[in-house]
């Protein structure tokens, strides 16, 4: 048999700010993009695409120096 805690679980003292909230208030106020370091949201789609698509570094590098990527302002963003 388990045996419930009858209890408190805790106290809460006050309510703050989470990690995230915070960077991105900081950022913000920089005048930075949601989606810093990258330029814009596709160009933040397109590596979120490459990173959890399975497929290794170096078939991604092949990749992005397709021509097809080169004519694009993706390329110049992620090789700076």
């Amino acid at each position: 048999m388990h045996e419930f805690f009858q209890g408190s679980t805790g106290t809460m003292y006050g309510h703050d700010q989470a990690w995230l909230e915070s960077e991105n208030e900081c950022r913000w106020g920089e005048g930075m993009s949601l989606f810093h370091p990258f330029s814009d949201q596709e160009e933040w789609e397109l590596a979120l695409c490459l990173m959890t698509s399975g497929i290794s570094a170096n078939k991604m590098d092949e990749l992005l120096k397709l021509p097809i990527v080169h004519s694009t302002s993706v390329s110049d963003s992620m090789n700076s």
